[in-house]
């Protein structure tokens, strides 16, 4: 995959897979029933001021934070993934801790593939926004706009690949013509 084609903030797998060996746990090409995961920075670092006990006002400082997507594949599964992932996490650690993350995730046994693929970040923020009912107040503003973002970004690559001239529109059909016919 052309690097220049991926999502800006998406981690490369060889940016967080650097971390301490994990054995045959990784692997290095997609096979069915493998997990497949990926990671996206989201945001940060943060600073925010804050009220302390005492009432002095400090300001209290956040490490980035990365959204986490696994999927289970099943053996009977192609190499597409369906659009709602397995798990969906938001993560403090550092790119170098995520692959760990990941694999206690995942089921003990399990392997897991890390992936380049395009996907939907704004929807595993939405997802996370949604169901983690944990989230500070600064984490669900900064994934709010980062989701805002993801939108604008969303938007501008359809219209840079899609819209416009028939030939544009000739090309996108002919990546999903039996949808369209």
């Amino acid at each position: 995959m052309n690097s220049s084609r991926l999502h800006p903030q998406a981690l490369r797998p060889d940016a967080y897979a650097v971390a301490a060996p994990h054995g045959d746990r990784i692997t290095a090409v997609w096979e069915p029933g493998v997990w497949v995961g990926a990671a996206c920075r989201a945001f940060g670092p943060v600073s925010e001021v804050v009220e302390d006990t005492n009432g002095a006002v400090v300001v209290e400082s956040h490490p980035p934070h990365h959204i986490v997507a696994l999927w289970r594949t099943r053996r009977g599964d192609g190499p597409f993934l369906r659009r709602w992932p397995s798990i969906v996490n938001l993560s403090g650690t550092d790119e170098k801790g995520l692959v760990a993350e990941m694999l206690q995730l995942v089921p003990v046994r399990s392997q897991l593939w890390l992936s380049l693929g395009e996907f939907d970040w704004a929807l595993m923020a939405e997802i996370i926004m949604v169901s983690e009912s944990s989230l500070a107040p600064w984490q669900y503003r900064e994934l709010e706009s980062f989701v805002k973002v993801e939108r604008a970004r969303t938007l501008a690559q359809i219209s840079r690949g899609y819209a416009g001239d028939a030939h544009s529109y000739k090309s996108f059909v002919d990546t999903v013509r039996d949808e369209v016919s």
